[in-house]
């Protein structure tokens, strides 16, 4: 099980360690390396925190049929952003 920390707003060097784990976790999604991709898709959102890979990590949860952390990981979404629509419905069918 993975886990996300918030941290707090990140400084500009974060930000790009944040970009490189994010284009590492595309990369590893492409590849279907679904661990890698969550590892480096949770590794860019403890250095430069962000509801949008918080959905990411969802994706790939929901791809591998994990629905308890899918779930999980959609209202952590859910949460940080209460605007986005179709969540609630994608919780819904999850379960």
């Amino acid at each position: 099980m993975f886990l996300v920390s918030q941290a707090p707003a990140a400084g500009p060097g974060a930000r790009e360690q944040a970009k490189t784990s994010f284009k590492a976790g595309q990369k590893a999604l492409a590849a279907e390396k679904y661990g890698e991709a969550i590892a480096s898709f949770e590794k860019a959102h403890q250095l430069s925190p962000h509801p949008a890979m918080l959905l990411n990590i969802a994706r790939v949860y929901e791809a591998v049929d994990d629905l308890k952390n899918a779930i999980r990981f959609f209202k952590l979404y859910r949460k940080a952003n209460p605007k986005a629509k179709g969540v609630s419905q994608t919780i819904a069918k999850l379960r």
